[in-house]
């Protein structure tokens, strides 16, 4: 038996004895009341007595067992001692009825078809040997008590009485024992088929993050060769100064020492924003300026060799408002939009992609613009379905706007897209604003400088 099918019936059964306690306190109540009932009616004291004895019984063992259930932990989880406990009740119980059978008419007792009632918490409590068990030793006991009370089987008619009323208590634990096992499988198969699931949304999940990582890495690949080239300059400009120290080993050199200095800065500097993005963490969440989530992404996107020949204007809101959000998982999500602006412009003879910033009463909208090719209208509605693209064969994979879409929704956002064929494409991410009074609609300024050209620092 798997753990957790192991737990599934652990569950089951300590549900099963909760509830049987519950019933007993009404039960015992009930053959309280009786007992006093018949001591009115029928003035036999001590029949009533042990009647009333019998139900005080039952309530006082009942608060033990229920003190028992609430004290002892382990028995929400141990399967063992559950099902033990489960027979020490049940053992109690019709230890209780025999006496009350014996006590009010032996076979002839109405308390008799109580027992059928009880087989069927037997079988719903424990498995078929132990119920048979539990059935048989009733039988005997009861048997032995007809014996000694002298109320042992005299006529045929109760001696049929005595074999019908085995017979039937057998059949009932028999009859109770497939349901019982029917509603066991039943609940083995819920939880295999929980289990399954479970482990598809892990699969699923690090599918997911796989794929999320490799467009990080498709778009450090188009970057490669750009960041190559920015770290060469540096690194030439301190094989200059190096040479000029070798020349003259006896002279000193603040200066030099201090520009060596700055450009190793500048190398570190390109390589922590390289691993930044390359790191296959999603980041949590943080507060951030849009202007500064804006910047941080395009950092990296300088050293693409395609952004050289792209005029950039970006143009960011006065009001510059500070959002609740993945900053990582946002700046992946504009840098890959960026690219496909890129890749949209590319046989564009003046080629320009524009970012602004808008803030609205309710949210705060990113723009990304290129007047590049556009997308055919019957192709905007699929544009975000996984593995669908319009770009040749090995040139994209389909997933990133995919991707892009379902990290703007995990920060509670969305995204728009407009665009015209042969005029160019607009994405807009629209992002929840934080909850404060909206602003008065400002006119959008241009950042300083307005227009940003390729390969120019923010």
């Amino acid at each position: 038996m798997s753990p957790s099918v192991l737990r599934g019936r652990v569950r089951l059964l300590y549900t099963e004895t909760r509830w049987l306690i519950s019933l007993r306190w009404f039960a015992g109540a009930a053959i309280m009341a009786l007992g006093l009932i018949n001591w009115v009616a029928q003035d036999n004291g001590r029949s009533a007595t042990l009647i009333v004895s019998v139900g005080a019984f039952i309530i006082g063992y009942n608060a033990a067992l229920s003190s028992m259930l609430r004290s002892r932990r382990r028995l929400e989880s141990r399967y063992d001692l559950l099902l033990n406990f489960a027979s020490l009740q049940i053992a109690l119980d019709l230890t209780c009825l025999i006496a009350l059978t014996l006590t009010t008419g032996g076979l002839d007792s109405p308390v008799l078809f109580a027992f059928l009632s009880h087989m069927l918490f037997a079988s719903l409590l424990q498995p078929l040997p132990r119920t048979l068990a539990t059935a048989l030793l009733v039988t005997v006991g009861l048997a032995v008590g007809l014996y000694f009370t002298g109320q042992w089987p005299a006529t045929q008619r109760e001696a049929v009485t005595g074999l019908g009323w085995v017979g039937v208590m057998l059949l009932t634990v028999y009859l109770t024992n497939r349901v019982t096992s029917t509603l066991y499988l039943r609940e083995e198969a819920r939880v295999h088929q929980i289990e399954r699931n479970e482990e598809m949304w892990s699969r699923l999940v690090a599918q997911q993050a796989t794929l999320v990582q490799a467009e990080k890495m498709a778009a450090m690949g188009l970057m490669a060769a750009g960041i190559a080239h920015e770290i060469s300059n540096p690194l030439a400009s301190m094989d200059s100064v190096l040479q000029l120290m070798q020349r003259n080993p006896g002279t000193p050199r603040p200066a030099a020492v201090e520009t060596l200095r700055s450009q190793i800065e500048r190398i570190l500097q390109i390589m922590r924003q390289f691993t930044s993005f390359s790191h296959p963490g999603r980041g949590v969440a943080r507060h951030i300026r849009v202007s500064e989530l804006v910047r941080s992404s395009l950092d990296l996107l300088m050293f693409n060799q395609a952004m050289k020949r792209v005029e950039l204007v970006c143009t960011y809101d006065q009001e510059d408002p500070t959002l609740w959000i993945n900053a990582h998982a946002m700046q992946q999500v504009i840098t890959n939009m960026v690219i496909n602006a890129l890749d949209a412009v590319a046989a564009v003879t003046t080629p320009q992609i524009s970012i602004a910033t808008i803030r609205r009463p309710d949210a705060c909208v990113i723009e990304i613009s290129d007047n590049g090719v556009g997308i055919p209208a019957e192709h905007l509605p699929r544009i975000f379905d996984s593995f669908f693209t319009t770009k040749p064969v090995g040139k994209g994979t389909g997933l990133g706007l995919a991707i892009c879409a379902r990290l703007v929704q995990e920060q509670g956002g969305r995204i728009e897209v407009r665009s015209t064929v042969e005029v160019g494409t607009t994405f807009s991410i629209i992002l929840s604003s934080p909850a404060e009074s909206a602003p008065a609609p400002q006119s959008l300024v241009p950042a300083t400088p307005s227009r940003i050209l390729a390969g120019v620092a923010l």
